[in-house]
């Protein structure tokens, strides 16, 4: 089985092209030309919460780009059922818990500060301190989100 390398050599010849071009009334290709200075800037800067709550409240574009997908998939929740009885049961338990509400926060807030979290108040008859017996699970009391910021 054969390789095929492929190497790129820089021979300079479109620079050389584009540094012909100039215009001394602007000052484009000359030691005027502010292009000539610019270059990647390698640090980055982390935004406070203060100023991400700020681009999020108060900047139309940045509120959409964040908070349209989690929204939608809350508008497309799906659908839930029970083996036994009541059809409609699962659905009411969880509009009562807000549980749409609460996944959709916390979508937007992973999205706004890159981490989010869900804690559920799970009733299984253990003190709060002890892991979730999930054989003993009784009834989900609270649905609450929240971010780490």
């Amino acid at each position: 089985m054969t390789e095929s390398i492929t190497q790129y050599n820089y021979d300079g010849a479109m620079t050389d092209a584009l540094s012909a071009i100039g215009n001394g009334a602007t000052g484009l290709g000359t030691l005027r030309d502010k292009s000539q200075y610019m270059a990647v800037n390698g640090q980055t800067y982390k935004l406070s919460k203060w100023e991400l709550e700020n681009l999020f409240q108060n900047d139309r574009l940045i509120e959409k780009a964040i908070a349209a997908y989690p929204r939608d998939a809350a508008r497309n929740w799906g659908e839930w059922s029970l083996d036994s009885g009541d059809p409609q049961a699962i659905p009411q338990y969880a509009k009562g818990l807000r549980l749409r509400k609460a996944f959709t926060e916390a979508g937007i807030d992973g999205r706004l500060y890159g981490d989010a979290f869900i804690v559920l108040g799970i009733d299984d008859g253990q003190p709060a301190e002890e892991p979730v017996d999930e054989a003993r699970i009784q009834s989900v009391r609270s649905v609450t989100s929240g971010c780490k910021l």
